[in-house]
């Protein structure tokens, strides 16, 4: 097998989310403008395995969705990055204005297509984490 080129990718996060918060019933209440915790910015990270042999289909599928997830506002940074140790495990890090950023950014129709890919290619169902900010203060 042919190991993927490591570089940022676009999109899976979106995807993964999508998953994660509709299995949890993740709520997202801030609007833009708002105030408190739901306006803070923060990052969601994603842990994804593929299953052997569809690690080139899932980095193509990723390069079809970076751009359009890059340029969508709210979304500060969106980054996939493949393990060292294990080919097979890709970390999605996304940085987000705010959870309506997020909300928006996982309505998308490229997060549909993404999800569609995602649920052919993953090897077990993703792992996510919402990160909040310590502090605001740089």
């Amino acid at each position: 097998m042919t190991r993927p080129r490591r570089r940022g990718l676009s999109g899976l996060a979106a995807a993964t989310i999508l998953l994660v918060s509709a299995v949890a019933g993740l709520a997202v209440a801030a609007q833009p403008g708002s105030t408190g915790p739901d306006a803070a910015p923060f990052v969601v990270l994603v842990k994804i395995m593929v299953k052997p042999g569809q690690a080139e289909r899932f980095v193509a599928a990723m390069d079809a969705q970076a751009a359009a997830s890059r340029s969508e506002p709210g979304v500060l940074d969106f980054r996939v990055y493949q393990s060292g140790a294990e080919p097979l495990v890709f970390y999605s890090v996304e940085n987000y204005r705010d959870k309506a950023a997020f909300e928006t950014h996982v309505k998308t129709p490229g997060t549909a297509r993404i999800m569609a890919v995602l649920k052919e290619v993953q090897a077990q169902a993703p792992e996510a984490q919402f990160l909040h900010p310590m502090s605001l203060k740089e």
